[in-house]
């Protein structure tokens, strides 16, 4: 299993951000990314096996009058930084409308001319009865995010953690969920937008490495006997497979590529000040009944173990 984790920006040298993470999500709005000659020395100076994403400018998810000009702008950019992935975001104010599913089913075809995976994360009231069937009919994954929702079942997954609200500083709930949640994948690219990335990603890197808890996903009752969502009776059989679990290791003995020492680990925008270290020794000695959240999310369908969403066929 390889598992992707970075940000959606860059703040200060290029160079230490490829220290400490392995994959980047760039904003392809005009004005505001480097130029295609930039991303190129990007591309040559990542380390190997460093993976990159593009985001598509606003324009293009809102299918504004310049959608086309920021399109062209974006999948240049790809082709330079020779991007894994594209991704299409789409604004709250385009709903689930035939004539957007049309449109949207069109853009993605083109996107998917290119060779690289799309990634489609809508915004609004797109929920798992709009977007799975459309998605279904094109090889375009759900963007979506682990520390609230389970993902879909597929091979690969994508998926954002926003600095929305309580996320606008990732802490150690958010992320053991999310990586909880990302269990099973053949790979994961996970982009945190807000502080604490650092320390997130680690903590992500380290929980969906691990086997899952389940071998197959079967959308029906689960062991309370409650019935969960299922869009197509009549869907292909859930995947079943299993990852073996790493070698024992010591905790002194860190992978080179995923670790850094504590110094290096953590910058300015992602230290923690002294009342989070606090917060966090208290989660080591905290009872079993404690929780880090202030809400009992363990019948969410975002809770940790939650069964993966399955494609409709």
């Amino acid at each position: 299993m390889k598992v992707f984790v970075g940000q959606s920006k860059v703040v200060g040298p290029v160079s230490k951000y490829f220290g400490r993470f392995n994959f980047l999500e760039i904003g392809a709005e005009p004005g505001r990314c480097p130029r295609p000659a930039v991303l190129r020395q990007w591309r040559q100076a990542a380390p190997k096996g460093f993976a990159f994403a593009v985001r598509l400018g606003k324009s293009v998810g809102a299918f504004d009058v310049d959608a086309e000009k920021q399109l062209e702008f974006g999948l240049k950019a790809a082709e330079a930084l020779q991007a894994v992935w594209i991704v299409l975001q789409t604004p709250a104010t385009l709903g689930p409308s035939q004539r957007n599913r049309d449109r949207l089913l069109k853009l993605f075809g083109r996107l998917l001319e290119s060779g690289r995976k799309v990634a489609w994360d809508p915004r609004g009231v797109w929920g798992e009865e709009e977007v799975l069937p459309l998605i279904s009919e094109v090889d375009v994954h759900w963007a979506r995010d682990p520390s609230r929702y389970a993902m879909v079942e597929e091979p690969f997954a994508y998926g954002r953690i926003p600095a929305l609200g309580s996320a606008a500083r990732v802490g150690l709930g958010l992320a053991e969920r999310a990586g909880e949640n990302l269990q099973g994948f053949e790979e994961v690219y996970l982009v945190i937008e807000g502080e604490g990335a650092g320390r997130a990603a680690k903590i992500v890197r380290d929980i969906a490495s691990l086997p899952s808890e389940e071998e197959g996903f079967v959308i029906g009752e689960d062991d309370s006997g409650v019935e969960e969502l299922s869009l197509n009776e009549n869907a292909k059989s859930p995947r079943k497979e299993t990852f073996a679990p790493d070698e024992e290791e010591s905790e002194d003995e860190l992978d080179e590529e995923d670790e850094l020492d504590e110094e290096d680990e953590l910058d300015e925008e992602d230290e923690l000040d002294e009342e989070d270290e606090l917060d966090e020794e208290d989660d080591k000695i905290a009872p079993e009944d404690q929780k880090p959240d202030t809400i009992d999310d363990s019948d969410l369908p975002w809770a940790p173990g939650a069964k993966k969403v399955r494609r409709s066929r």
